[in-house]
């Protein structure tokens, strides 16, 4: 009783103190929020929270001491500023995962450090960073030593720091492991992906920035040391300034270092590099479309203070490139190229150091030529061809003509030479066939050989689809010199390669309006032409070319036309119309007056070029001038203004016509030109150091589908719309994927018609960014199989009744995909090896009559069938025995008239029936005898009859076969006449003849066989010629003739005919003329009738 009372105390005591205990709040649930107030606050709720974990709200600001190392806590840690200011005089290690928001961290005196220790560590985007001097507090996601460590996130979306490090801040050679979030903020310095220094081996960061500010760019490595390290970027935001760079240092690096961009603001990027240390590090760049695309458009605008571009300067031409201008103008023996990245600066450039040609030491000139001294370099023109334009040939390709010093202008030559910088217009000049240094290439023709005529001006002109695609030369050339029609005309001809043509030259354009012939003419005893020079094209808005055009002398009057393309073939004159309203500018108008307050003269020869908005601008020449057009300067200007197609203005075609800022005048030179240039470069390939040694991609993956259609494979390719196309590559024998097709202008389809029967293919897509003559390529499709199996044909072979015939039948379960039969055929005797193709025939035709065959044989056959190249595999092999047959039986025309019917019979029947019957079905029966022959008479000539003869043995058929022969009429008959030169020559058939021989005037002219014909060019001229025709029989026996007389020439009258020679000719004429004379006969006015009758 007294143990059971003391059990019963024991648990009333454990009741109520576990009461107590629920009742009671526990400490480290009062401690999960707490508000701190000084440095030591700050440490002892770190140590408080450690093991659970919990808020620590600033209230007030607070200044840490010198370096600290904040308490190790083994649960997060949200360190809420509540708008109060964490000051760090020392540096700061977190040892546990920490998140920072609603606070601003000051950086006090040089940049501190704040070591996350490898643990999960975030600045929320309500953080905000201050210094008392000139840095902001760095971050490093790994420890302030060089203590490994591995895992944890660091993530930062707020504040201004001087610098971040992934890795540790130690530069000793250590394993560091973690991961890296950017999610806003700005930055100082470089963001680093990896550690301050050596990286041992085993060490992995991976780092995603979606946004930021970025204002001295990304690296990856930072040790002059060894660093082994696979380090990852994913950038797929942020804006970024400076250079994104492998490593800063040239230290030895191991492992990999992959960038991909996908998104993000890179136009103050100033480059992408890699390093120049050692090692085998592996190097990745992968873009996104987007990216590769012109996305960093920074503008400029390069202002000129007058339209007056450089003096002394004629036929200019001016091309922007890589944001520097590059002039060049004729000369009289050189050519000079001026460079410059503002406009105003090409007017203070000297001439003599900037010669890119001198034709002194030009072989083509002096040697191929013969010219050893010029007086003119004229016209130079710069134009680029891509790869794709002509492959192996690309690159910036400087025109000109060469002009002999002869006294006159009559010896130029067209050449033409390309820039040794594949990237810009700049000496040295070379010959772009054998690369020898300022020695021109002559243009060639069609067939490869210098253009000898004359020509100059050679410009280039692009039809970019359709029909007539392609690139095209246009030139000036001339007719009539030293004539008062002396007159030039616009040359065009497509081109093979930028110095060959491919097509025969045609005039598209000649000077047929008034004011292009002014300064034409004689003047003493000179003559000039009438001009029409220095085409140039434009293009407009839907595919519309124009070829805008000088006329009439440069001398004179000079202005600018307009011809439009109508859609016809640009090698056609008839495909360019010319605007009726022309000149579209000058200094004068159509009729040549002078245009009031325009100080030029001979404004004109236009070069076209566009700046980075797209806007238009022309650079012509002209010669300064009074006001009223008089007191015309020496020498000639450099202008530039902008102008724009008007497409309001019908040209003859369609809407578009060339228009100035000033109308059809020349604006005045003290009006301003604002032209736009790129501050930047157009894409982020453009960042792309030479140091940078690693693997570019494109972020696209293309997807590949292949279908069998007709034949064969139907490829559907889907890739990104910003690509410059996509190429599609063939799995060849040897494994590797060769180019098949590339697709470019959106093209998703291809049909490779290639392949061949019952082989399996494997293809594969991947898309590509074509940039500054790189291609970037994208990853491969999965690959697509597809395999064409072409069915075998099936074929059926019977044997006629007389065995002189084996009918062959095919099918084909696809027939109407099939193109063609191949039939094979051989002995069976002489075994398979002697096979050989019987007939290849059209698919339509799908049987064949084999009458190549002999009694008694056995002849095997088998088809095949083609498709494209593709073969089937053979048929079945089809054996057919051809039997001697019974009966033989011949038709034949006769001697004399008839059909002679002929049957021949093994057996010797009883009597024999022949029928006959004709195209209209009727049915006659001729005979029912014993003999083996009958000759039917009752035929006409030119009709086809078909007979049969049928055996009969007892009285009962015992045998049928059938024979078929078209009547012949029973005598020779010819026909011979001429006709405008042309002799007609027509030989009917003739019953029983097999041969004939024509003979001219007893000589062999013709032989054959009946029912020929012939035509041909008279060779004999005028005169009578006697015809014999000799018909042969079977065995070569005449037996009729017949002949014919043929004059030619003059017309005959017996009565003319003085000699009798058959021919009524001047001999006649004599022969009457000296019997006149002689009193033997006739008059003179017979004479003259007889003349008259030969002269028709």
């Amino acid at each position: 009783m007294k143990k059971r009372a003391q059990n019963l105390l024991t648990l009333i005591l454990v009741l109520s103190l576990c009461l107590s205990c629920m009742l009671m709040p526990h400490a480290a649930d009062a401690a999960a929020s707490v508000t701190v107030h000084s440095q030591s606050e700050l440490t002892n709720a770190f140590s408080t929270l450690a093991a659970s974990g919990g808020t620590i709200t600033l209230g007030a600001d607070i200044t840490l001491d010198g370096a600290v190392s904040l308490p190790v806590v083994k649960k997060a840690v949200t360190l809420n500023g509540d708008g109060h200011t964490l000051t760090l005089s020392g540096d700061l290690a977190l040892n546990g995962d920490t998140e920072m928001q609603n606070i601003t961290i000051c950086n006090d005196g040089d940049s501190r450090l704040i070591s996350c220790g490898g643990h999960t560590v975030r600045f929320d985007a309500t953080v905000s960073c201050t210094a008392t001097d000139l840095f902001y507090p760095t971050i490093a996601g790994g420890n302030a030593d060089s203590t490994a460590y591995s895992g944890g996130e660091l993530t930062i979306g707020g504040g201004t720091w001087q610098r971040v490090l992934s890795g540790n801040a130690g530069t000793g050679a250590s394993a560091q492991s973690g991961k890296v979030s950017i999610t806003g903020g700005s930055f100082e310095e470089a963001v680093q992906v990896g550690g301050a220094g050596q990286m041992a081996s085993g060490s992995k960061i991976t780092m995603h920035i979606t946004d930021g500010s970025f204002k001295d760019g990304i690296v990856f490595f930072s040790t002059k040391e060894t660093a082994t390290a696979n380090l990852s970027l994913l950038v797929s935001g942020g804006n970024f300034a400076g250079k994104i760079r492998v490593s800063d240092e040239a230290g030895t690096l191991n492992g990999s270092c992959n960038l991909r961009m996908v998104g993000g603001e890179f136009s103050n990027c100033t480059g992408i590099e890699g390093w120049t240390g050692n090692g085998n590090l592996k190097a990745n760049l992968n873009v996104s479309h987007a990216l590769s695309e012109s996305m960093f458009t920074l503008y400029a605008d390069d202002t000129l203070d007058t339209t007056l571009l450089r003096t002394g300067v004629a036929d200019p031409c001016l091309v922007y490139v890589n944001g520097f201008y590059y002039l060049t103008m004729t000369g009289s023996k050189n050519i000079a190229l001026l460079k410059a990245d503002r406009l105003s600066k090409l007017s203070q450039l000297t001439l003599g150091s900037n010669i890119a040609y001198r034709s002194a030491s030009d072989a083509t000139a002096v040697q191929t030529f013969g010219y050893d001294d010029l007086s003119g370099t004229w016209s130079p023109e710069l134009h680029y061809f891509s790869e794709d334009d002509c492959p192996g040939q690309s690159g910036w390709y400087m025109y000109l003509a060469l002009r002999n010093n002869s006294g006159d202008s009559s010896e130029i030559r067209m050449v033409t030479l390309r820039s040794a910088n594949s990237n810009a217009p700049e000496s040295p000049f070379v010959n772009p066939k054998t690369q020898v240094i300022n020695n021109s290439q002559p243009i060639l023709d069609k067939d490869g050989e210098i253009i000898a005529e004359w020509g100059c001006g050679m410009s280039v002109l692009r039809i970019e689809e359709g029909e007539y695609k392609g690139i095209y030369a246009m030139w000036v050339a001339e007719e009539n010199r030293g004539t008062i029609d002396f007159a030039q005309k616009i040359m065009i001809a497509k081109m093979k390669s930028p110095w060959e043509l491919a097509s025969e030259p045609t005039a598209i354009l000649h000077p047929t309006q008034r004011w292009e012939k002014f300064g034409s003419g004689k003047s003493g005893s000179k003559y000039y032409p009438a001009v029409v020079e220095g085409a140039t094209a434009l293009y407009g808005k839907d595919g519309q070319v124009y070829v805008i055009y000088c006329g009439s002398g440069y001398w004179t009057n000079y202005g600018l036309g307009q011809i439009t393309w109508n859609g016809g073939d640009p090698q056609s004159a008839s495909s360019w119309v010319k605007y009726t309203d022309n000149p579209i500018f000058g200094a004068n108008d159509k009729n040549g007056r002078h245009y009031t307050g325009v100080m030029m003269q001979g404004a004109g020869h236009a070069f076209f070029l566009h700046d980075a908005e797209d806007r238009l601008y022309a650079v012509y020449h002209a010669y300064p001038s009074a006001a009223n057009g008089s007191g015309k300067a020496s020498a000639r200007n450099a202008y530039i203004e902008p102008c724009t197609i008007d497409y309001s203005l019908y040209n003859g075609t369609n809407y578009g016509v060339l228009t100035f800022g000033n109308g059809k005048k020349p604006a005045d030179t003290s009006t301003q030109v604002s032209f736009t240039t790129y501050l930047s470069h157009a894409s982020l390939f453009d960042r792309l150091d030479a140091s940078l040694l690693a693997d570019i991609t494109l972020a696209d993956t293309a997807e590949l589908t292949a279908e069998v259609k007709n034949g064969s494979v139907a490829l559907n390719v889907t890739y990104n719309t910003d690509a410059t196309g996509c190429e599609i590559r063939r799995k060849a024998e040897d494994g590797t994927f060769t180019l098949l097709a590339k697709l470019t202008d959106g093209e998703t389809r291809y049909t490779d018609k290639t392949v061949k029967c019952n082989i399996e293919y494997t293809y594969i897509a991947v898309s590509y960014v074509d940039y500054g003559g790189t291609r970037y390529y994208g990853t491969p499709s999965d690959t697509a199989t597809a395999s064409v199996r072409l069915e075998p044909p099936t074929l059926k072979v019977r044997v006629s009744a007389d065995s002189g015939t084996a009918f062959l039948t095919i099918s084909h379960p696809s027939a109407a995909s099939i193109d063609y039969y191949c039939i094979y055929k051989y002995d069976a005797a002489a075994g398979a090896g002697t096979k050989t193709l019987l007939a290849k025939i059209k698919a339509n035709y799908n049987s064949l009559a084999d009458q190549a065959i002999e009694y008694a044989h056995t002849y095997v056959y088998l088809v095949t069938a083609l498709q494209g190249s593709s073969e089937s595999a053979p048929s079945a092999e089809v054996s057919v025995y051809i039997p001697t047959p019974r009966m033989t039986f011949t038709a034949a025309t006769a001697v004399g008239g008839g059909i002679l019917l002929t049957v021949t019979d093994r057996e010797n029947a009883d009597s024999y029936e022949f029928k006959r019957s004709d195209a209209s079905g009727s049915t006659t029966v001729l005979a029912n005898t014993k003999d083996t022959t009958f000759l039917d008479t009752d035929v006409v000539p030119g009709t086809r009859y078909f007979y049969t003869v049928t055996a009969y043995e007892d009285g009962a058929p015992a045998s049928r076969i059938t024979a078929n022969c078209t009547a012949a009429a029973p005598k020779a008959s010819l026909s011979i006449t001429e006709k405008d030169g042309t002799v007609n020559i027509r030989i009917p058939a003739v019953s029983g003849a097999v041969s004939f021989a024509l003979y001219r005037d007893g000589a062999l002219l013709l032989s054959g066989k009946p029912g020929a014909s012939s035509q041909f060019p008279n060779p004999w001229g005028d005169g009578k010629f006697v015809f014999r025709l000799d018909v042969l029989d079977k065995d070569g026996n005449v037996f009729d003739s017949v002949t014919q007389t043929l004059r030619i020439g003059a017309p005959y009258d017996e009565a003319y005919d003085k000699n009798g020679d058959g021919v009524c000719d001047i001999r006649d004429v004599l022969l009457l003329l000296q019997s006149v004379l002689n009193g033997n006969g006739g008059t003179l006015a017979d004479v003259v009738k007889l003349l008259r009758f030969i002269a028709d």
